[in-house]
C-alpha cells in the first residue's frame, strides 16, 4: 500500500466538490481553519459550480478532480460534501497518475466511491470528515486528522 507523505504546515491542501454543491460560506469557513493550521488553500475556479444537488456536471467534477490530481503543489485533496454523485466520476479519474503520485484524499460517505477505487490502486486514503463536517466538528476531532496526516499517529480507525 503507498501511503501519501506527511503534511506539514505551509503545504498545500486543495478543497474539491467531486459529489454535492458547496457554498461559498462552506469554502471560507474550511479555509479559515485549514490557514489557521498553517496550510495554503488551492480553491479550483470550480469548486462552486452547480448542476442540480451536484458540484457541476459529471465531466466538469472529473476535469477538477483530475486536475487537482496532477498538481504536485497539492498534497492533499479534502472533499467538501458526500451526498451522491463521486462514483459517476470513476472511469474519468486518472487512478494511475495518483497511484504513482500518491496524495491524501480525505473524505467520507460518498466519498467512499473514491477511496475504493484508491485502494484497488493501492493508494491509501483518509476516510475523516468531509470539509463541511470538520468545520463543525469538536477539536479532538480536528487534532486527530491533522495527527494522522501529519505522521504523528501511525494507526488510525480512520486510515484505510
Amino acid at each position: 500500500m503507498k501511503r501519501p507523505a506527511p503534511l506539514s504546515p505551509g503545504d498545500t491542501i486543495a478543497l474539491a466538490a467531486p459529489s454535492r454543491f458547496a457554498t461559498l460560506d462552506q469554502v471560507q469557513e474550511i479555509t479559515r481553519l485549514l490557514e489557521s493550521r498553517g496550510y495554503k488553500v488551492h480553491i479550483d475556479e470550480d469548486v462552486l459550480a452547480r448542476d442540480f444537488q451536484f458540484a457541476g456536471t459529471d465531466k466538469q467534477r472529473a476535469e477538477v478532480f483530475n486536475r487537482l490530481i496532477h498538481n504536485n503543489e497539492i498534497k492533499a485533496i479534502w472533499c467538501m460534501r458526500g451526498g451522491y454523485g463521486a462514483g459517476r466520476l470513476l472511469p474519468h479519474l486518472d487512478f494511475e497518475y495518483l497511484a504513482n503520485h500518491p496524495k491524501w484524499v480525505i473524505g467520507f460517505s460518498d466519498i467512499t466511491a473514491i477511496h475504493s477505487a484508491m485502494l484497488k490502486w493501492g493508494v491509501a486514503c483518509l476516510h475523516a470528515p468531509l470539509a463541511t463536517t470538520l468545520i463543525t466538528s469538536p477539536n479532538a476531532v480536528v487534532d486527530e486528522c491533522f495527527d494522522l496526516l501529519e505522521g504523528r499517529m501511525s494507526k488510525s480507525s480512520f486510515l484505510h
